[in-house]
């Protein structure tokens, strides 16, 4: 086979022929291994629109016989052994976060932000819709970075599936955080201790854990004195299960501690909520504590009293507004809100819970649909003032059929209607609902309807099988007798047919072997050739494979080596420029230095002989300037001088020449005795003197 092959692969006597055979026949192996594939991968699109999506689904929910979904309650764990594992990394999530607030807060004057809730009662406690809109109206009014779910055994869901309000808050609120009381050992990274270097971390943890404190679900001092503890420890806002708050002012996690709850007696509180900063305060240990710790909760205020959570008619009726939260105290429903306030605004909406006997366990009044209470359950619940119930076209009715039973005798019809529901309508369960009285005979009834349907019935293939095929085998017993008796009849009219009719069966028979024989020879034949067929094309695909693998190998590595000589060679350029870009660098910078060095120099030179130059030019005008100073001082010291010695000259002459005249004009006075003309005479000498 493989001569053959390699004959017919030699015969192309060119280069360039032999390279097409090879390119034919790799093509044809690429072809076939893509059908391969193709037929290998999953029928269908390997993505979903949105309509088929939908057509799926609704064709999933029409479908008779199909359970109901119940995959939130599968979620929750029924028993505490398992919910302590699956929480465990929950609960290692919410210390690390709750170590990293610690120890990077922003504002450590200030209550950390976080919410807790006490659950006491564990899974005999139905968690009801008012608890839901209670930690949803937290959420949204607080805005904590976590919520906090202390327990000691967490909710359960009824088997009927109507109390699924649990599950629904854990798949809505993401930052809720469960936390079991007697699981304090796994916070210790929360206060510094070493898990495994500290000796005392059992001790503290004895000393700070809540091992030895009762949890119980009303409202007294074991239940205050376990949320103080709480509070002590971890800091932040306890608001009570069933209380849904109207608002939260932000001041109040500026105080160490604050407390709205009150105690009415030293068994009961008035539940409120509580704000306290991590060590803000001391928890009691006692009940006489508890009553001084409270009470300074509400004296540290600063004026403002907080008070405690009001019932509804209080808070419907209130109208100063000190209402900080309301306390729901019995069971509510969805329907309970829903009242429409254009039609129905003078209807009062009522609660009521009846009790196994039937008669009322609580009344509980709401209020009008345009009631404060009611305004803040639709808040709380779905965030819009009104509520306008619809029915969703997408989500059918729980197939659960209801009997309700008033005697409790049940009948053959009621077996019909049963069988009917559960077969011909497709429902997945049926519930009997009847009084305590008639509880045992129903159970007696329900037993019957229980082995009927489904003990009487597994061996056989059918809910109708088990009837028919009685019917059916004696029908058939009837007509077996009676072709007995006919054949026992007749036995002595067809013996002589019997040896000839015996003949012919056997070659028949014969021919059958023999064709049977020759078509199983034929079968083996194909099939070996087959087999031998595959095997060829395994080999020549294998050994493609190979050539291709090795011939892509070397080129790869031809390819490698080339471009890591060409990025050798680029690295080496890249290097040389690099060297000559530096070297470059270095000369101009050194020139530049030299240049600079010489025009600093030059330009200090210049400036230091222009300093001498002005500075000479300045000494020389000051000499000369002083030197004209003393010659024109001397020079009006020589005119003063000249001009004083000439007006003493002349004062003197004057003088000499007035005592002249005088002493001339007495003489001449005394020769000549005559007054007058010796007074004119004198005039005339004094105006000539003084002209001269």
């Amino acid at each position: 086979m493989f001569r053959s092959f390699f004959r017919l692969i030699h015969r192309a006597r060119s280069r360039s022929q032999r390279m097409r055979l090879y390119s034919w026949l790799f093509g044809a192996c690429f072809l076939f291994l893509l059908c391969v594939y193709k037929q290998l991968q999953p029928p269908g699109p390997p993505f979903v629109s949105r309509a088929e999506r939908a057509a799926a689904v609704e064709h999933q929910e029409n479908r008779a016989g199909r359970a109901p979904d119940m995959k939130l309650l599968e979620s929750v764990i029924n028993n505490e052994a398992d919910q302590s594992k699956k929480l465990k990394y929950v609960n290692e999530m919410g210390e690390e976060e709750e170590e990293e607030e610690e120890n990077g807060d922003l504002l450590p004057d200030l209550a950390p932000p976080v919410v807790h809730f006490l659950w006491c009662g564990g899974a005999d406690r139905k968690f009801e819709y008012r608890h839901y809109i209670a930690v949803k109206r937290a959420n949204e009014v607080v805005k904590p970075d976590k919520l906090v779910l202390h327990h000691r055994g967490l909710p359960v869901p009824d088997p009927e599936g109507y109390y699924t309000w649990f599950n629904q808050t854990l798949a809505e609120t993401a930052n809720l955080v469960l936390r079991h009381l007697d699981h304090d050992d796994d916070d210790a990274d929360i206060h510094g201790a070493n898990k495994d270097n500290n000796i005392g971390a059992d001790a503290a943890a004895a000393d700070r854990g809540f091992f030895n404190f009762p949890c119980p679900s009303k409202s007294n001092a074991q239940r205050y004195m376990l949320v103080l503890r709480l509070l002590e420890r971890f800091g932040g806002v306890f608001i009570p299960e069933d209380a849904i708050l109207v608002d939260f002012p932000v001041h109040l996690r500026a105080a160490s501690f604050v407390s709205g709850v009150i105690a009415r007696s030293v068994t009961q509180f008035a539940d409120g909520i509580v704000v306290a900063k991590r060590n803000g305060f001391i928890a009691p240990s006692s009940s006489a504590g508890l009553l001084v710790v409270l009470a300074s909760g509400r004296s540290s205020t600063q004026g403002t009293a907080l008070q405690p959570c009001g019932s509804i008619q209080h808070f419907n009726n209130e109208e100063d507004g000190d209402c900080i939260c309301v306390k729901v105290e019995h069971e509510i429903f969805p329907a309970d809100i829903w009242g429409n306030v254009a039609i129905s605004t003078g209807t009062v909406l009522r609660s009521e819970v009846k009790d196994r006997a039937g008669g009322l366990k609580f009344v509980q009044e709401i209020g009008s649909p345009d009631s404060n209470f009611v305004t803040l359950a639709r808040l709380a619940g779905y965030g819009a003032r009104q509520v306008q119930v619809r029915s969703n076209v997408k989500s059918s009715v729980p197939r659960i059929a209801h009997y309700i039973c008033w005697d409790c005798d049940l009948k053959f019809h009621t077996y019909l209607s049963v069988i009917s529901s559960l077969y011909v309508a497709g429902l997945a369960k049926c519930c009997f609902n009847c009084g305590e009285s008639k509880r045992k005979q129903l159970l007696q009834g329900c037993l019957y309807f229980y082995l009927e349907l489904f003990v009487s019935r597994t061996g056989s293939s059918g809910s109708s099988s088990s009837s028919s095929s009685s019917s059916s085998s004696t029908s058939s017993s009837s007509s077996s007798s009676s072709s007995s008796g006919s054949s026992s009849g007749g036995s002595g009219k067809s013996s002589g047919s019997s040896s000839s009719s015996s003949s012919s069966s056997l070659v028949v028979v014969v021919v059958v072997v023999v064709v049977v024989v020759i078509a199983v020879v034929v079968v083996v034949v194909v099939i070996v050739e087959v087999v031998v067929l595959v095997v060829v094309v395994v080999v020549v695909v294998v050994v493609v494979v190979v050539v291709v693998v090795v011939v892509v190998v070397v080129v790869v590595a031809v390819v490698v080596v080339v471009v890591g000589l060409m990025a050798l060679m680029v690295v080496v350029v890249i290097l040389l420029i690099e060297v000559v870009v530096v070297v470059v660098v270095i000369l101009v910078l050194v020139v530049v230095v030299v240049v600079v060095v010489v025009v600093v120099v030059v330009v200090v030179v210049m400036v230091l002989m222009m300093v001498v130059v002005i500075s000479l030019i300045v000494v020389v005008v000051a000499v000369v300037v002083v030197v004209v100073l003393l010659v024109l001082v001397v020079v009006v010291v020589v005119v003063v001088v000249v001009v004083e010695a000439v007006a003493v000259v002349v004062v003197v002459v004057v003088v000499v020449v007035i005592v002249a005249v005088v002493i001339v004009v007495e003489v001449v006075v005394v020769v000549v005795e005559e007054e007058e003309v010796v007074v004119a005479v004198l005039l005339v000498v004094v105006v000539v003197v003084v002209e001269v």
